[in-house]
């Protein structure tokens, strides 16, 4: 069984209600995403998409009710993909893009998973609306 047969299979076989609670962390890469989901404080399922926000919104757009939050790790300019979650009314909050390796001076990308992380760590915290 390839992997796309195994992603499709589970979108099409998750039957969320809004008592579910639905993580998703995107890893954001010029040509690609990777995208991890948490499912009732799970890992559910991780895959690679290309980057298309309206590919990306039509696979979670029928986890809706579910979805608490969605994460994802931008740089300066990758705001686009929040405005577009949030103009489909999906939840969406913007981490760094890297995190400070303690005793070091170099830096490390999020994985799509510690992205997914976060967003179940932040949880309940209320964020103030940015002009992304």
């Amino acid at each position: 069984m390839n992997k796309l047969a195994k992603v499709e299979r589970f979108f099409n076989n998750l039957n969320s209600t809004s008592d579910d609670e639905l993580f998703v962390g995107v890893e954001v890469h010029k040509k690609s995403y990777h995208v991890a989901l948490f499912l009732n404080d799970m890992p559910a399922i991780d895959f690679r998409m290309t980057a298309e926000p309206t590919k990306l919104y039509e696979k979670l757009q029928p986890m809706a009710r579910s979805i608490k939050n969605i994460v994802y790790e931008a740089g300066p300019t990758g705001y686009g993909l929040a405005r577009d979650l949030i103009k489909n009314k999906l939840p969406a909050t913007v981490v760094a893009t890297y995190c400070n390796i303690k005793n070091s001076s170099r830096s490390r990308p999020y994985s799509c998973l510690s992205v997914c992380d976060r967003a179940v760590s932040l949880q309940g915290f209320q964020f103030k609306q940015a002009a992304i």
